[in-house]
């Protein structure tokens, strides 16, 4: 049996080997946030899904966060302990998205989900990627960026009255909830980008119109242009996804929006049929 895993920030989606392939989503495993025990908390639940694991012979996993070695060989470890036979393969979420938008073809690829990051692919390898810095101080156009604005502008009362009413009416927290749950919780970045959805379902509002406008123009001069000069940029994620025709509406000069999906797993599965 293989396995081959896609993680985010906040979902992993593993797909297990079979007629057809089975499907199990986790919470995501990023191993700049999460724990050890926090990963064979998650793996075990995967394990309990496939009865006896001894069986299985690969695991690739595509992950946030693992695009350096040492976050790598961290990751791989933990799946080795509890994949001891199989052989293990851990690479960033980054190429994952490349190889399942791009195949062996050249291109610029992004990810827009809970974190953000874009990189230019030849067909083999990631050949420029732009610099991470995160949910402090990057992740342009993300989930966790939207949430952010949307929290700020609520708390210090920017928000227009009818918005701030209705998100209060959604969330059903306090504004120091609000505050207190962002400092002390273990994952801030998703709980921000719990809002996100917020943004969508309002999307018509002038002000989400303008919020998202502005969120999306810095993902492109950011994210982007650092890493392309121009041409089609294709996407991977939710918030790419869900706000798509928000995301061509800023498009620069010279870009253009190529393939657009929401998760690149059945595009690794592709991949890996045809190996």
């Amino acid at each position: 049996m293989k396995i081959i895993v896609d993680s985010g920030s906040s979902k992993a989606r593993w797909a297990l080997e079979g007629d057809p392939w089975r499907y199990v989503t986790t919470q995501g495993l990023n191993p700049r946030l999460a724990s050890d025990a926090v990963f064979h908390t998650v793996i075990g639940t995967v394990c309990e899904t496939l009865g006896d694991p001894s069986g299985c012979r690969s695991v690739t996993f595509y992950g946030a966060g693992c695009g350096t070695a040492e976050m790598q060989e961290r990751v791989r470890q933990l799946l080795l302990s509890h994949f001891p036979e199989a052989a293990v393969t851990v690479e960033s979420d980054m190429l994952g998205g490349c190889r399942a938008l791009c195949g062996d073809q050249p291109g610029t690829v992004a990810i827009l989900g809970t974190g953000s990051n874009a990189c230019r692919y030849d067909g083999v390898r990631i050949v420029h990627q732009g610099v991470s810095l995160g949910y402090l101080l990057g992740d342009e156009g993300s989930g966790n960026h939207i949430g952010r604005r949307l929290m700020k502008d609520y708390l210090v009362g920017r928000m227009p009255a009818e918005l701030s009413q209705q998100l209060a009416e959604q969330y059903l927290e306090t504004r120091e909830a609000m505050v207190s749950r962002l400092y002390s919780d273990p994952f801030p970045n998703r709980y921000m980008a719990t809002f996100a959805p917020f943004a969508a379902a309002h999307r018509d509002h002038p002000y989400i119109q303008e919020l998202l406008h502005s969120v999306f123009s810095s993902f492109w001069n950011d994210v982007v242009r650092p890493v392309a000069d121009g041409g089609a940029v294709h996407f991977a994620g939710g918030v790419a996804a869900t706000f798509a025709a928000e995301i061509k509406q800023v498009t620069p000069t010279g870009y253009t929006v190529g393939k657009v999906v929401q998760e690149p797993l059945e595009g690794l599965i592709k991949m890996n049929s045809r190996q």
